[in-house]
């Protein structure tokens, strides 16, 4: 299965299950944790994707920050968002920081 179907499979489970859990009243999800949930499982799935492809950064780091995401707006009523929003961009600039060591580390 490529990247894209198993994900799309993935998001519309999660929802089927989100929308299921609701239906029968075992607890009421708001937007912030629909939504958050949505990422983070997407997210793990990047993750899980990158660990077993070829290209392990991409999908790794793509996978943590959606991961954290989803993880910051699900808790957006417990945490700062903001703090979320910071990992996130510390864990850009790391990636682009690996990235462009291992492009120099290519040329030489």
């Amino acid at each position: 299965m490529n990247y894209g179907a198993g994900a799309l499979a993935l998001i519309v489970i999660t929802v089927g299950v989100i929308l299921i859990l609701a239906g029968s009243g075992a607890f009421s999800p708001t937007l912030n944790i629909s939504v958050g949930t949505v990422l983070t499982v997407f997210g793990i799935y990047t993750i899980v994707f990158g660990a077993l492809s070829g290209d392990k950064l991409y999908y790794t780091s793509w996978g943590v920050i959606f991961s954290v995401a989803g993880l910051t707006i699900a808790a957006s009523h417990i945490l700062n968002p903001l703090l979320g929003l910071g990992v996130a961009l510390l864990l850009i600039g790391i990636l682009a920081i690996m990235l462009a060591r291992g492009r120099s580390l290519g040329k030489r």
